[in-house]
């Protein structure tokens, strides 16, 4: 080889080298290295700005299905916007923050349901500030830019989790966001700092506020919640090693609970348990897991490598126990809910397998199959957030298709957009009896070749909602106060009217007497067609003799039969 040569090889191979070095500085960095937080707030703050705007861009709120789940939220807040006390005047096993959110966003898109979007933001601030305040000082820049985002993510989805990605419903956002925020809460009591350090003032703050508003939106969320910090006070060295700190936080949040002012709130919640709103069956956790498979095998899988490295001296039992409890503890609030499927503490367990693997030795992993190994951990998550941002944008495509959308433009529906019916009436009808003579009325239910997810196709719960508000919309009746007797009752909030009092916001199990439930309502509205055939039968056949008794038929019409007090 001659001199030129030797020369050109040296010179490739010190830039092979120079290259390999940047490369591995860069994956030191990304993977490894402490997280500033001006970095971390660009890395998932941009893409979050761009989901939002995405979300929010569109003229109309698209509600794809469950749309009575949707006006379940706005019926609430606009009980609350005129003057309503929640758990006084009217009734829900669900936390005021709900509702007192949505109040809020009616001052500022006014009153119809594009102030439930304004209600998301509220809670998307609250998460992304509480995720960063959590991630920065325990997880390297890329770990925590996805945290970060699958957190955000769970707030900014429009749809309910577990579900497909094109079913845009808004539907149980008090569960997406008591996922994120529960999930932010066990990264803090579960993954230690990176400096060694116990958790900070920052850090019990922070939980406490999250304890706060879970206690506020779901009370299950905050009870697990609670209990993950009194496990971490057992477990936990960070957490232990500041314990009058952290026992302070739960006492506070323990006071805040049974102060009087909660006292109402508590009592719906212990009725709704003692009506069988709780499920409590053992093959239902079964079914979760076999429906849910891959899910389970992903989480327990991550649980074998956290037992080999146990086992391997790398890790204590510490992880495995706080794994083990997300995992139980997501299974049980999973069955809780409205839900197919997903656990999202998922993401936490995956954190903290990550903080163990990147704090081994040097000399036990070299840099480039290391950062294979951390990426991997993280491939589940970075999937979850892909899927999330495929959802979003076909939610910004699908709102914006005017001619395949029905969207409301009169009452405080307007800006609700719901697919266009191709065919919406029935082929058939069945009929079922009732066991009174003015409730003989038949409850209808369509028959189509194809059929739709519930009894009825969103197009046809709007219009006939929107039918129902004719009739009461010229004030010719004065402003009553109404009732649908089917899942939601949102017809003083499409009407602009008061709504009754002592009424229950969603149609729960209730051994309340009849009085309470429907004492102070003018107009009782039966749904021919109703979203639920079943619950309405019921709810007929239990007040039977209340309506027989205080209501007479006073309007038949194609979708409806209106009762009024007699």
């Amino acid at each position: 080889m001659d001199w030129d040569s030797g020369q050109e090889v040296c010179g490739k191979t010190a830039g092979r080298a120079r290259a390999h070095a940047r490369i591995e500085a860069a994956l030191e960095k990304l993977f490894l290295a402490k997280t500033p937080v001006l970095t971390l707030v660009l890395l998932a703050g941009l893409p979050t700005l761009a989901a939002t705007w995405l979300l929010l861009s569109p003229a109309q709120l698209l509600s794809r299905e469950m749309t009575w789940d949707l006006l379940f939220n706005l019926a609430g807040a606009w009980a609350v916007h005129t003057g309503q006390t929640p758990h006084v005047d009217f009734h829900d096993p669900l936390g005021a923050l709900n509702f007192a959110l949505t109040h809020l966003g009616f001052y500022v898109t006014g009153v119809n349901p594009l102030a439930f979007l304004v209600a998301q933001c509220i809670v998307l601030v609250f998460t992304f500030l509480t995720a960063l305040a959590a991630t920065h000082s325990r997880l390297p820049p890329i770990p925590a830019a996805v945290f970060v985002l699958y957190v955000s993510a769970l707030v900014l989805m429009p749809t309910n989790v577990g579900d497909m990605t094109n079913v845009y419903s808004f539907a149980m956002s008090y569960n997406r966001w008591c996922w994120s925020t529960l999930s932010t809460l066990c990264l803090i009591v579960f993954v230690p700092p990176r400096t060694g350090q116990p958790a900070s003032v920052l850090d019990a703050a922070t939980v406490g506020l999250l304890l706060v508003a879970m206690f506020y939106l779901k009370l299950t969320y905050a009870a697990v919640g609670l209990t993950a910090l009194i496990l971490a006070l057992v477990i936990s060295s960070h957490i232990h090693r500041r314990w009058r700190l952290w026992t302070g936080v739960a006492a506070l949040v323990l006071v805040n609970v049974v102060a009087p002012y909660n006292h109402a709130y508590l009592a719906d919640f212990w009725h709704a348990v003692n009506s069988g709103y709780v499920r409590s069956f053992v093959l239902g956790y079964v079914r979760l897991f076999f429906n849910d498979e891959a899910e389970f095998a992903i989480h327990l899988g991550a649980m074998a490598l956290l037992v080999w490295l146990w086992l391997r001296g790398s890790t204590s039992l510490r992880p495995m126990v706080a794994a083990g409890f997300m995992l139980c503890t997501g299974a049980f609030l999973l069955s809780q809910n409205a839900q197919t499927a997903g656990i999202p503490l998922g993401i936490v367990i995956a954190c903290l397998l990550y903080s163990i693997v990147s704090d081994m030795k040097p000399a036990a992993r070299p840099l480039i199959r290391t950062t294979l190994v951390l990426a991997t951990i993280l491939l589940f998550p970075i999937l979850s957030i892909g899927s999330s941002a495929a959802t979003i944008f076909g939610y910004h495509m699908a709102a914006q298709r005017d001619a395949r959308l029905l969207v409301v433009d009169h009452t405080n529906l307007r800006g609700l957009a719901v697919p266009q019916d191709e065919d919406t009436s029935p082929d058939t009808i069945t009929v079922s009896e009732v066991p009174h003579e003015i409730l003989s009325s038949p409850i209808l239910s369509s028959a189509r070749e194809t059929r739709p997810r519930y009894e009825l196709t969103q197009a046809e719960y709007v219009e006939s909602l929107l039918e129902a508000a004719a009739f009461f919309v010229d004030g010719q009746y004065g402003r009553p106060k109404i009732y649908v007797l089917d899942q939601v009752n949102p017809l003083p909030f499409i009407l602009g009217y008061p709504a009754p009092r002592g009424i229950n916001l969603w149609s729960v199990p209730d051994d309340r007497p009849a009085e309470v439930l429907f004492g102070d309502v003018d107009y009782l509205l039966l749904p021919k067609y109703p979203t639920h055939r079943r619950d309405l039968v019921a709810a007929l056949t239990k007040h039977s003799r209340y309506f027989a008794a205080n209501f007479a038929v006073f309007r038949q019409t194609p979708k409806w039969t209106i009762l009024n007090r007699r």
